[in-house]
């Protein structure tokens, strides 16, 4: 009786945490957080993330907002983009050099499987239902994305450590992704 309640309890939880395989599956990816940090320097994000595809100089150091690349995405997209800092957005940071990385595949999100949290919390476990149908379309999504080229623009200060980052290539012509 005990072990029949055992294995009962334990399909339980697993049926409940079944949800977060899919949510799981769709947030993961290239992972670069940890390099946004003071002390990462310029040899750090390139041995990580390879070559960067373009760089610039900004001799003397400029505000990120005062970049022609800041300015010209703000002026394409309509509104500023979003530039991530240590603790903070970072657009009044002063900056020596600007580096953009092209990645392959998805960028790790977590944001982007936050609807099967908020689903299977809503619902109560009713959602877990429909998560055998989910986990396929989430592996379908990262296999049809895993040769898709993204972009990370970091910009660091004179002594070559990291002031910030943008999630897609600030120099994109017509709006950052």
């Amino acid at each position: 009786m005990r072990r029949t309640l055992s294995l009962l309890l334990v399909s339980a939880v697993l049926f409940a945490c079944s949800g977060y395989i899919s949510g799981a599956i769709l947030a993961g990816g290239t992972r670069h957080s940890y390099l946004n940090k003071p002390k990462t320097t310029v040899e750090r994000v390139r041995k990580s993330l390879g070559e960067p595809c373009w760089s610039a100089v900004y001799s003397p150091m400029l505000e990120i907002r005062s970049t022609p690349e800041y300015q010209a995405c703000a002026a394409s997209q309509g509104q500023p983009p979003f530039i991530w800092g240590v603790e903070d957005t970072a657009e009044r940071e002063l900056t020596a050099r600007c580096e953009v990385y092209r990645v392959k595949g998805p960028l790790a999100d977590v944001l982007r499987a936050e609807h099967y949290g908020m689903a299977l919390g809503c619902t109560f476990l009713l959602a877990e239902v429909l998560d055998p149908f989910l986990i396929p379309q989430a592996i379908r999504w990262r296999r049809e994305r895993a040769n898709d080229d993204s972009y990370l623009t970091y910009w660091f200060d004179e002594d070559d450590h990291y002031v910030a980052c943008f999630r897609d290539d600030i120099r994109c012509p017509d709006g950052c992704r």
